[in-house]
């Protein structure tokens, strides 16, 4: 393929216009991706299909009459022009800038590539038009530069920019600086050295071809340079959707110029660099479809910072290795292997610290919301690890992190970022929930395991009173009637059966003990009455504080019970003089205290009274303590759960 010498749009050829990504004001609301596939009529088969085929006949013509690259990568950066203008026409069929990029595309395929491979073959064999097809293969770029001036000043909704006075005049300035290049180019001798004949067939010497090229020229550029400033300016003003497509559109333009410019005064003279200008030329449409389709828009900034990073990194590197061959070179010697061993181990060392040093720095420079964000994140964990935070925060850091980005739409991209960044708090979290889960399972299993052992219990109770405890009663009084039938006629009778008295007495006093610990019926009144009760019976004074308030069954018995084993305690085992009974309410906790002034050190031993107290206390979800110093006296304190 031929190439202009000073060609604006592309150093290296006739290719025509590139396009850019494009808001539809009649889309849907805006998010990342409209969600609407595309909908390929027959008029977009039938064009995508005649593309394929024109450039299936011009890389037929073509094929081994010029480099191999020169053919596949022009027509790849044709189909690819194509194929995203109809993509973008089918979602959005009114689409400006769709049609711009088949345009340009169609130019490419049909005018330069088949008109190449046209003039290759036809020029020796004398076909026709085959002169006037090789100069047109050669100066569709001038056509190309206008094409991508009003692509940029379009950008992103098909419109001219709404504020300025300036940019009306691109299209216009850009259409007839298109035509005045052209009528200079194609009239000039400059393209001779660029077409298979050699010679150009409008070639004239009256025309003033170097003014109009270089009047053209000029303008052409002018309105591509005011294009790209449109799209700068917009961004700047623009957020949301608009923006991420902006971002997008002048990443791309800014790689093209990149490119295109230092391999510019070698473009002729090196292969490598003229593929590298047709590459990223095809990487245009790409990005404008990505665009348009509004396909992981909120990825652009980490595109272009990732780019700037990676190619920062190897200029630094680069420069490092050089340095370092330079200098080990000195001591080693030149050419020596172990200088270059050296240098390649010192550079791959820096590589890991210097990725991640850059890394920082540009996502600061970049992308500074991002960046912000993700320190947030980074500085919770942080605490975290040094437990000056608790894991369930993570939920509220990450959206108030998230909440730096510019828009709705950057708040839900970044939210998987963020979320990676505190994975190993969301794991905590939900490992504790499993583990609280698990806790209320096990306390509502102990909770089922007591209410069933209180009703067992109140059905011994029941079988003992009814039966066992009633007949030894029984018992007893006929035992004692027969003691007093017989009266003192047989001394020895008697004292046997005073003696079967006594053990029938204590038998009933043992059934008694073993009814211990059942729930008395006297809670039924409530757990005041039942205290007082209690307090009543016992056999040492009793100072009483206990609300008059109904609590759960459950609640009562285990007050009840503790209450029971602090004055059983104080009876058998402290040696108190008196007791102090006192049951509060605090919040949703019943606090049950009993202090006595015996001899203390009281301590929990297995199979203890004790012990039996604070399972019954766990198992309601409290908790239980004593405090016995030894000639202290004891304070049973229990808190259990009431719920109001």
């Amino acid at each position: 393929m031929k190439d202009p010498p000073h060609e604006a749009a592309r150093p290296g050829g006739h290719h025509t216009v590139r396009c850019v990504p494009v808001l539809d004001t009649r889309a849907r609301p805006v998010r990342q991706d409209s969600g609407v596939g595309p909908r390929l009529r027959p008029a977009h088969w039938t064009l995508l299909l005649a593309t394929v085929l024109v450039e299936g006949a011009a890389i037929g013509l073509s094929w081994g009459r010029e480099p191999t690259w020169d053919t596949v990568v022009y027509a790849a950066y044709a189909l690819a022009n194509v194929v995203a203008g109809v993509l973008i026409l089918a979602r959005h069929p009114r689409h400006l800038i769709g049609w711009l990029l088949i345009t340009t595309g169609v130019l490419q395929a049909v005018v330069s590539d088949l008109g190449q491979g046209w003039a290759l073959v036809g020029t020796s064999r004398g076909w026709p038009g085959s002169a006037i097809a090789d100069l047109a293969a050669a100066s569709t770029w001038a056509v190309g530069g206008g094409l991508m001036a009003a692509t940029f000043v379009l950008f992103p909704d098909g419109r001219l920019p709404r504020s300025g006075r300036v940019w009306p005049w691109v299209l216009p300035v850009a259409g007839i600086g298109s035509l005045v290049l052209l009528a200079g180019w194609a009239t000039g001798d400059q393209v001779d050295s660029l077409l298979v004949s050699g010679r150009n067939p409008l070639r004239s010497a009256t025309v003033p071809t170097v003014l109009l090229y270089w009047v053209g020229f000029v303008a052409v550029t002018t309105a591509m340079l005011l294009g790209v400033l449109a799209m700068v300016l917009r961004m700047r003003r623009a957020d949301g959707v608009e923006r991420q497509q902006l971002k997008w559109m002048v990443f791309a333009v800014g790689v093209v110029v990149v490119v295109l410019l230092p391999t510019a005064p070698f473009y002729t003279s090196s292969v490598a660099f003229r593929i590298a200008d047709a590459l990223v030329l095809t990487a245009l449409p790409l990005a404008a479809l990505a665009a348009i389709w509004r396909y992981r828009l909120y990825d652009i900034e980490l595109i272009v910072s990732r780019t700037v990073l990676y190619l920062a990194v190897t200029m630094v590197l680069g420069g490092l290795f050089a340095a370092l061959v330079v200098g080990l070179g000195v001591v080693f010697g030149g050419g020596s292997t172990i200088a270059t061993a050296l240098a390649t181990l010192l550079v791959a060392l820096a590589f890991g610290p210097l990725r991640r040093w850059m890394q920082r720095y540009l996502d600061r420079w970049f992308d500074r919301g991002r960046y912000n964000a993700m320190a947030d994140v980074a500085g919770f964990m942080a605490d975290l690890r040094e437990g000056r935070s608790e894991p369930e925060r993570v939920h509220e850091v990450i959206a108030a992190a998230a909440s730096r980005m510019r828009s709705p739409e950057a708040q839900a991209a970044i939210v998987p970022a963020l979320e990676k960044e505190a994975s190993l708090a969301i794991e905590m979290v939900s490992l504790r929930a499993e583990l609280r889960h698990q806790l209320e399972e096990v306390r509502d299993s102990r909770l089922r395991i007591v209410e069933a052992a209180e009703a067992e219990r109140r059905r011994i109770e029941r079988d003992l009173h009814d039966s066992a405890q009633q007949r030894m009663v029984s018992i007893g009084l006929a035992l004692r009637h027969v003691q007093h039938e017989l009266g003192d006629s047989a001394t020895g009778v008697t004292r046997t059966l005073e003696a079967a008295v006594r053990e029938v007495t204590d038998t009933i006093e043992e059934l008694r003990d073993i009814a211990h610990g059942i729930r008395p019926g006297v809670l039924d009144d409530g757990l005041a009455p039942a205290l007082r009760d209690l307090a009543h019976r016992a056999q040492l004074p009793v100072s009483i504080e206990v609300p008059e308030v109904r609590y759960s069954k459950d609640v009562e018995t285990a007050a009840y019970f503790i209450a029971c084993e602090g004055v059983t305690n104080a009876l058998k085992h402290a040696g108190a003089s008196q007791l102090a009974l006192e049951v509060r309410q605090l919040g949703r906790r019943l606090v049950v205290r009993v202090s006595d002034d015996g001899v203390g050190g009281a301590t929990m031993r297995g199979g203890g009274g004790l012990v039996g107290v604070s399972d019954r206390v766990a198992a309601q979800g409290g908790q239980f303590r004593i405090e016995s110093k030894p000639g202290q006296g004891t304070t049973l304190i229990a808190e259990l759960s009431c719920g109001s």
